[in-house]
C-alpha cells in the first residue's frame, strides 16, 4: 500500500491534490499535509518516511529545498512547481519527478506510477540541489517570479529599479516603488543579471541603469547615487568599484 505526504502551504491546492490522488488510486494513504519548512523538518524527524512526498517548491517560510538540506529523506519526491520549462530538467534523476502547476491529472498519474515502480532508496540530494541551483539561476534572467500570499507575481527585469540586502533578506525594488522579498542571495542575483543593464555598486546594492538619475562625488573617492525611487538610505559606490562603475556608465 502506497503512503504519501503532501508539503503544500495553499489549502485549496493541497485538497485538490488529495482528490486527484484518490481518484487515480483509492488505495493510496495520504498520511498528512504539511504547510511549512519548520513543520516538515519536525515531521520527518518523528515519523516513518512515506513512499512518496509531494513537495511544493515555494512555501510561506521559504524554499522547500531547505527541507532537503536539513533532513535525510528516504522517499521518492515529486516536486510541484510553477517554474518555467527551463527548470524541469533538473528533476529527472534519482527517482525524482516534477509537476507543473496547475497539475494535470494524467501527468500526476504517470508520476505516481513511476514512483511506485521504483525501489525506495536514499536519494543523493547534494547532486539534486546543485542541479536545481544551476537550472534555476540562468544568466540574463528575463523575469523574477515572486510569491506574495497566495499569488505568484511575474516581474520583468525591465521593471526593476534595484536590489538591496537588508536584515538578511534580498529585496527587489520596482521602478514603481513596490518592494518584494526574493529567494536568492545578492551574489546569486548578481550572477543572473545582464551586466549591461545592472551593476553591483557595493556589497548590499545592485542597480538597474533605468533607476540612475545622477552621480555625485563623495568622500574618499567614492560616488553617491541618486536613484528613482529614492531609497531610505544613501547609496554609495564603494571606492574599489568606482572605476568599473564609470566604465559601465560610458559603455
Amino acid at each position: 500500500m502506497t503512503t504519501i505526504l503532501i508539503i503544500e502551504d495553499e489549502i485549496p491546492a493541497a485538497e485538490r491534490l488529495k482528490e486527484l490522488i484518490h481518484k487515480i488510486d483509492s488505495s493510496i494513504i495520504v498520511l498528512d499535509t504539511i504547510d511549512s519548512i519548520e513543520n516538515a523538518i519536525d515531521w520527518f524527524s518523528k515519523n516513518a518516511h512515506p513512499h512518496i512526498v509531494f513537495m511544493d517548491i515555494h512555501l510561506s517560510d521559504g524554499s522547500s529545498f531547505e527541507i532537503l538540506k536539513e533532513s535525510v529523506i528516504r522517499s521518492n519526491i515529486i516536486f510541484v512547481t510553477a517554474f518555467d520549462q527551463y527548470a524541469v530538467k533538473a528533476f529527472r534523476f534519482n527517482g525524482v519527478d516534477y509537476l507543473l502547476k496547475p497539475i494535470n491529472e494524467s501527468h500526476l498519474a504517470e508520476a505516481i506510477h513511476k514512483c511506485q515502480s521504483l525501489m525506495l532508496k536514499e536519494n543523493d540530494f547534494s547532486k539534486l540541489l546543485n542541479a536545481l541551483t544551476e537550472a534555476t539561476t540562468p544568466k540574463n534572467k528575463g523575469r523574477f517570479v515572486i510569491k506574495k500570499k497566495d499569488q505568484l507575481i511575474h516581474i520583468s527585469t525591465e521593471e526593476i529599479a534595484y536590489f538591496l540586502s537588508e536584515n538578511g533578506n534580498s529585496l527587489l525594488i520596482g521602478l514603481n516603488g513596490e518592494k518584494y522579498v526574493v529567494d536568492y542571495s545578492l551574489d546569486q542575483i548578481d550572477d543572473m543579471l545582464d551586466e549591461n543593464q545592472f551593476i553591483r555598486v557595493n556589497r548590499k546594492v545592485i542597480i538597474h541603469i533605468k533607476s540612475l538619475i545622477a552621480t555625485t562625488n563623495w568622500f574618499n573617492g567614492r560616488l553617491k547615487l541618486t536613484l528613482k525611487p529614492q531609497p531610505s538610505e544613501d547609496i554609495i559606490v564603494s571606492r574599489d568599484r568606482v572605476a568599473h562603475f564609470k566604465s559601465w556608465l560610458e559603455n
